[in-house]
């Protein structure tokens, strides 16, 4: 403390949030690389946190109903959820947290964009992906569960399990984001 790169924890949590911190060591660190503490670093991590509680509050805003992105949502979802699962397994908080906060606000901006607006659809993904936060931002995920309709706990859930990939449905849409970006 005396040499600098470090902060009193207190005021830390105050001034960052907790899910930040956690969320910041979650993804710099791995196991065989000591983490330095960079508070600008850590404000952009605020950032990610806040970023996902925007995404939660748009996805839940949502009243339609069945729709034809829906089999996309919860095939990409589906397989965000293994990749996460398969990252806790083998101990990589690092890859687990990198899909999670960062891919999952991309796929409802996608669904979203494309016309996709099932609300029964978006509280299931949202409830799963509160249980799959949990133990990289307990507190945030705990909220977005209990919005998303969740009963109990987030922390004492079951993670969710993958269901099935609709490939076809990825590989469609896949191709119409190369033709946007080509044109």
């Amino acid at each position: 403390k005396s040499k600098g790169g470090a902060e009193p924890i207190p005021g830390a949590a105050a001034k960052y949030g907790v899910d930040a911190m956690r969320l910041y060591y979650c993804h710099v660190g791995s196991p065989p690389v000591d983490i330095e503490w960079d508070p600008d670093i850590v404000l952009d991590y605020r950032r990610h946190v806040e970023r996902v509680t925007r995404s939660v509050d748009d996805a839940l805003s949502a009243t339609g109903g069945a729709g034809t992105m829906d089999g996309w949502l919860a095939s990409a979802w589906s397989k965000v959820l293994a990749s996460s699962q398969a990252a806790f397994e083998g101990y990589d908080l690092r890859g687990a947290a990198g899909v999670l906060v960062y891919e999952v606000p991309e796929l409802l901006r996608w669904y979203a964009r494309r016309g996709g607006a099932n609300a029964a659809l978006l509280r299931s993904v949202i409830a799963d992906w509160a249980k799959a936060l949990c133990p990289i931002v307990p507190h945030i995920a705990e909220e977005m569960f209990q919005r998303a309709g969740g009963q109990g706990l987030c922390s004492v859930a079951e993670f969710p399990v993958p269901a099935a990939v609709d490939e076809t449905a990825l590989a469609a849409e896949e191709h119409l984001r190369a033709v946007l970006e080509d044109i």
